[in-house]
């Protein structure tokens, strides 16, 4: 997951915690049904969004 991020981004350990954690948590979210599934699309494209720093889409 690291190997994702820039290398020449020293935080990049970091970010791959804090994305798989948030991934994590919206599959448990969901599997709950604490997620409605008509707003999963969504979740999941602010997470991209905010990861990637570009809109989505």
């Amino acid at each position: 997951m690291v190997s994702c991020f820039r290398p020449d981004n020293e935080r990049r350990e970091l970010f791959a915690e804090v994305t798989w954690s948030a991934l994590r948590g919206m599959a448990v979210l969901s599997d709950s049904s604490r997620i409605p599934r008509d707003g999963q699309e969504e979740g999941l494209d602010f997470l991209v969004t905010q990861i990637a720093g570009t809109p989505a889409g």
